[in-house]
């Protein structure tokens, strides 16, 4: 069994055996709940991203599998949902479109800039 499993592993690709091995290490650390941890989490997903794009670049596309074009619909779906969460937290957005907490806030606190989301940090 763990010989099928090892062979199992080694014949997928890097980045996937890579990240993988990342998800099981990723809780050693305190939980991966500290900052740094979390932060190394980040950079090393990224990093593993990185490589599986490269690879998938310059791989060819093996018979039977979809055309890379059909991906294009899901790319703009996932690009219309980045950009309306970037929209939500900038402050240059006309003031018509903020949240009605922004204007109380601005009363109480002075010179505030508002958002169309109530907590820019989220």
């Amino acid at each position: 069994m763990q010989g099928r499993l090892l062979s199992t592993i080694s014949s997928q690709p890097v980045w996937f055996t890579g990240f993988i091995l990342l998800l099981l290490l990723l809780p050693l650390p305190f939980g991966a709940n500290r900052p740094w941890a979390s932060d190394l989490f980040a950079v090393l997903s990224g990093a593993l991203l990185l490589l599986m794009i490269w690879t998938q670049r310059h791989a060819a596309a093996p018979a039977g599998s979809p055309p890379r074009k059909r991906l294009i619909a899901a790319a703009a779906g996932f690009s219309i949902v980045f950009l309306w969460s970037f929209v939500q937290i900038g402050s240059w957005t006309p003031p018509s479109w903020h949240h009605p907490l922004w204007m109380e806030a601005q009363t109480l606190l002075g010179d505030v800039a508002g958002a169309v989301a109530v907590d820019r940090g989220v």
